[in-house]
C-alpha cells in the first residue's frame, strides 16, 4: 500500500525525538535513550540532533550524562518549526514530478497539491509541541 504523504525518517526522528524532551520536562534525554525508545540508530539520531541544536531548538551537553533539553518552552515550538529544521522552508509551489520548471502549460496537479500543503503547513503551524508531549 502506497502512502499519499511522505516524511523523511530525519523529520519524524525530529519530531519524535523533541516529544520526548518535552516529556522529560526540563531533564536531559541523551541520544541513547531517544534511540531505544525510537528504534533509530544512534549516529542518525545524533546527526538529527546536531541539525535541530543548529536551529536553536534544543540545548546539547557533551559527556556521559549530557545530551539534549529544549531551548524553549514546548508551548512555544510548532510542529512546522520541527519540520522545516530539518528539511528547509515548506514549497508548497513545487512541482509534483519534481521538476525544477513545469513542463505543462497549465498543470492539473498545481491547484490541488498547494492547496493540501497549504493544509498540512497550517496544521503543523497550529500544532504546539506541548499539545503532542500531553504538556
Amino acid at each position: 500500500m502506497s502512502e499519499l504523504v511522505q516524511i523523511s525518517e530525519a523529520a519524524l526522528l525530529a519530531l519524535h525525538s523533541m516529544v520526548l524532551i518535552a516529556q522529560a520536562k526540563g531533564g536531559w534525554v541523551s541520544v541513547h535513550n531517544m534511540a531505544r525508545r525510537t528504534g533509530a540508530s544512534e549516529n542518525h539520531l545524533a546527526k538529527v540532533m546536531q541539525r535541530l541544536t543548529r536551529a536553536k531548538l534544543v540545548r546539547s551537553v557533551r559527556g556521559p550524562k549530557g545530551g539534549f533539553l529544549l531551548a524553549d518552552a514546548p508551548e512555544k515550538v510548532s510542529l512546522l518549526d520541527i519540520y522545516e529544521a530539518i528539511e528547509g522552508k515548506v514549497n508548497n509551489a513545487a512541482c509534483p514530478f519534481h521538476k525544477d520548471t513545469c513542463m505543462l502549460q497549465s498543470c492539473i496537479f498545481h491547484g490541488l497539491i498547494g492547496k493540501t500543503t497549504n493544509e498540512l503547513v497550517r496544521h503543523l503551524a497550529d500544532t504546539s509541541l506541548a499539545s503532542m508531549a500531553g504538556s
